[in-house]
């Protein structure tokens, strides 16, 4: 029992330690953040960097939970895509490690850029047919953060409208939505999620049409029947 009791302080003992020695970091702290956006915008910008500096130097970090957290700090709205460019190179490494919750977390805080290499592009859109439906649906809005995508790019998240999730489905109409022009074809592909059994689905898909100029009449009549729809929350999606 001696032997036991002594061994369980020893843990104790170095847990602290570890926690002491990454203190510094002082990184997950958010809530000083929100009140100085609002009250002192010298200040916020202050240690917004100090904060976004302990972060990079976090990502470095042996402990894998350390690393998580710090990705999970990048996705935070404060950067206002100030992270800098070095962090997508940590970023992309993290998707050949196969660790879905580090694929999670760099998917997520990549969302931020809107102007994303073309090889990062690649590495995203490979994602749209992983396993887990919160990587497809990350990859997806990371996607729909971009300008101007490609056709090849558009086809692959058309795909996902029919996926098995009603959150990915959601996320893949709304980053088609994004684009200033779609196609009569990839518009159609939208409409046939007016009748999606997730109402919040529908909403997304006439959001999504509502961004497009000069709708077909076949576009416009689907939404109008949405107004007839027994159920509510599907006329008001229309509204």
């Amino acid at each position: 029992m001696k032997r036991i009791l002594m061994a369980l302080a020893f843990v104790c003992l170095a847990a602290l330690s570890l926690m002491g020695h990454h203190r510094e970091y002082d990184i997950f702290e958010t809530e000083p953040l929100k009140e100085l956006r609002k009250t002192d915008s010298v200040k916020y910008k202050r240690l917004r960097d100090r904060q976004l500096r302990g972060i990079m130097a976090a990502l470095g970090d042996s402990s894998l939970v350390f690393r998580w957290k710090a990705l999970s700090g990048l996705q935070a709205e404060y950067w206002e895509g100030e992270i800098p460019d070095s962090c997508l190179t940590y970023l992309i490494k993290q998707f050949k490690k196969g660790d879905v919750y580090l694929t999670r977390s760099s998917l997520r805080v990549l969302r931020q850029w809107s102007q994303l290499p073309a090889p990062v592009l690649e590495l995203i859109v490979a994602f749209l047919k992983d396993e887990d439906s919160d990587v497809r649906s990350y990859a997806v809005e990371a996607l729909g953060r971009q300008e101007n995508l490609s056709e090849a790019v558009l086809q692959a998240i058309v795909a996902l409208l029919k996926d098995e999730s009603s959150y990915v489905r959601r996320s893949a109409v709304e980053a088609l939505g994004s684009q200033e022009k779609l196609s009569e074809a990839v518009l159609q592909a939208i409409v046939a999620l007016l009748k999606d059994e997730d109402y919040n689905v529908p909403r997304s898909a006439v959001e999504a049409l509502g961004r497009q100029e000069n709708l077909s009449e076949a576009v416009l009549q689907a939404i109008v029947a949405l107004l007839k729809d027994e159920d509510y929350n599907v006329r008001s999606s229309a509204v």
